[in-house]
């Protein structure tokens, strides 16, 4: 008994053994192949070019360093430009220990440690980091048995004197940390950064707590390939303050999220987007919004369309003098197609207070019925035939009124006679003016009056129109 369990550990050591000088290797081919899968999907992106250079891919390690050029002989020809092509081309260094036992970041055990630390090969004038920072940028990840790759990124406090200028961009430590596998990813801001533009020492712009989060149903190669897939991501600003150099006039943005969320239904192959935008407060010296959020949805859309939209911004740029043919062909086969389902363009939530005073609405628009493209493209009558739309819009009485008020506002600033009038002059017949506009557009049938302000619909279908429940001829 006792020789048996000494031959079963004596075997698992040499099995072990084994696998501790194999496994390293077989784990670097894996990541080198995912490095190159990875400049793969870099070049399938329009205007960007990525190469590997300096690769030394040994048994227990892996160095390289990552290319990527934007490539702006794409966009530009090459004697407009004002920068060479090298101020387009950045180069990442990659370090990777391969596994299983990892100690390049701390022990752990895994396929791949990979760290990509970025500095500049010279030093740039008025660029300081923080002192204990080596690296503009760093991350670091490890993959791990179970083929998720942990990860962490860094970018140290920054400041730049901006070069003949009296400017200076400065900037709080930034971390991040996510988890990506084969179909999903997420990240989410560990430490987030405020960004400040300070001119002759006075803050012009200051963005605090700027923070990424991201939930996709999707891995890197997925997202280059398919264009649409399942996921949510979200882009916040604690607040945003800008003061005018100028007028010294200072406006506020605070609370802002742009939420992003993708959807995708392989059962009928299309999918939607839909892009939330809020903020809890906007403020200048001339008024004031809260409770902002403005939705914009696109629904039934095709992952071709997708594609074949990105294929032709690509096109255009390199061939323009074929942009017309490219175009046409374009319309009649990836426009047409997408056409055929009905998409759909929506503005569901339109939110705001006024001065307290509310303002709330939607617009839902799109097309059907469409099979065939008319002869000409900018056929008004084909595409008011097939457009199907439901508007709608209330506001209360003093944001009607400040609607109302901005409106003459911009009236008398087109008008060349009213050129010598104070703002404050302006503002006080603006405000004489408003209760007779909202009137007058009540008198039209433009607005309806309720008992707490003001309302205003809008269908169409078939051609036929109706404003506030009342038939109306089409003004085009």
């Amino acid at each position: 008994m006792k020789k048996a369990v000494v031959s079963f550990i004596l075997l698992f050591i040499i099995i072990a053994s084994i696998i501790a000088l194999i496994a390293p290797n077989f784990a670097g081919n894996r990541f080198n192949t995912e490095l190159d899968n990875f400049v793969e999907g870099i070049n399938s992106q329009p205007f960007y070019q990525a190469k590997i250079e300096n690769r030394q891919h040994g048994w227990f390690s892996t160095k390289a360093d990552l290319i990527i050029r934007f490539d702006m002989d794409e966009i530009i020809p090459p004697e407009q430009q004002a920068l060479e092509q090298s101020a387009f081309a950045f180069s990442f260094p990659i370090n990777a220990q391969h596994g299983p036992m990892l100690t390049q970041s701390g022990f752990s055990l895994g396929w791949v440690d990979w760290i990509v630390n970025v500095a500049t090969d010279e030093p740039i004038d008025g660029l300081a980091v923080e002192e204990d920072a080596v690296y503009l940028y760093s991350i670091q990840g490890v993959l791990s048995l179970f083929g998720t790759t942990s990860f962490e990124d860094y970018i140290p406090a920054i400041t730049f004197e901006i070069p003949d200028s009296n400017m200076t961009l400065k900037t709080t430590p930034w971390h991040g940390k996510g988890h990506m596998t084969s179909d999903a990813m997420t990240y989410f801001t560990e430490h987030a950064i405020t960004v400040e533009v300070v001119n002759d020492e006075i803050t012009v712009a200051n963005v605090s707590n700027l923070a990424i989060e991201m939930d996709l149903k999707a891995g890197l190669q997925q997202i280059w390939e398919q264009q649409l897939y399942n996921g949510e991501a979200n882009f916040g600003i604690q607040s945003f303050v800008f003061t005018d150099p100028m007028s010294n006039e200072v406006t506020t943005l605070d609370s802002v999220s742009m939420r992003f969320i993708s959807s995708y239904d392989e059962d009928s192959s299309l999918g939607n987007l839909l892009f939330e935008n809020t903020a809890s407060r906007y403020k200048n010296t001339a008024f004031e919004l809260k409770d902002i959020a403005l939705h914009y949805e696109l629904n039934n859309i095709q992952r071709e369309f997708m594609k074949a939209y990105q294929t032709l911004s690509e096109d255009i740029v390199r061939s323009p003098e074929n942009s017309e043919t490219i175009m046409q062909a374009f319309m009649n086969t990836s426009v047409l197609q997408q056409l055929k389902v009905d998409p759909e363009l929506n503005l569901p939530v339109i939110k705001a207070k006024v001065n307290d005073s509310s303002i709330d609405g939607f617009v839902k628009s799109h097309l059907t019925g469409i099979q065939t493209l008319p002869e000409t493209i900018s056929d008004r009558d084909f595409w008011i035939e097939h457009a199907v739309v439901d508007a709608k819009m209330m506001m209360e009485t003093e944001a009607a009124n400040f609607i109302a008020k901005q409106i003459i506002k911009n009236q008398i600033a087109l008008n060349p006679q009213a050129a010598q009038l104070s703002e404050d002059e302006i503002e006080r017949i603006a405000v004489q003016q408003s209760s007779v506009t909202i009137d007058g557009f009540v008198q039209q049938g433009i607005l309806k009056k309720l008992d707490n302000g003001y309302e205003f619909t809008f269908t169409m279908k078939n051609a036929n129109a109706l404003l506030n429940g009342n038939p109306m001829p089409l003004p085009f």
